[in-house]
């Protein structure tokens, strides 16, 4: 796996893991296992006053939307070392979990990256 600069393709970060394939019962564990968790932070919002009239329909707007995002996740990245980016040498936050957005940012340059299989 590479990172590669996107303005700047000569520049690259050789990065060592591998990928790991989710089943579908491991997705679908996942993504119930965040409904429950928003489903049941809306029942705790039932009892605000005032504030359940908003706190109710977003937290189940959100539990159904983080469910369908978490479910479209099919692969998990296993990384070994931490690196560094190219401009500003931090510490780059490289995502765990690939929904099939190989493009990431440097949090502190926002330098962008595109991981390359």
């Amino acid at each position: 796996m590479m990172l590669t600069q996107i303005n700047n393709a000569d520049q690259s970060i050789i990065i060592t893991g591998h990928l790991v394939e989710l089943n579908f019962s491991q997705r679908l564990t996942r993504a119930l296992k965040k409904f429950l968790l928003l489903i049941s932070i809306t029942i705790a919002a039932v009892f605000i006053p005032v504030a359940h009239f908003v706190l109710v329909p977003v937290f189940l707007i959100l539990s159904v939307y983080f469910f369908f995002k978490e479910f479209k996740i099919k692969q998990n990245l296993i990384i070994t070392d931490s690196y560094n980016c190219l401009n500003c040498q931090s510490n780059l936050l490289i995502p765990k979990e690939l929904d099939g957005n190989l493009r990431m940012n440097c949090k502190n340059c926002h330098q962008q990256y595109k991981l390359s299989l």
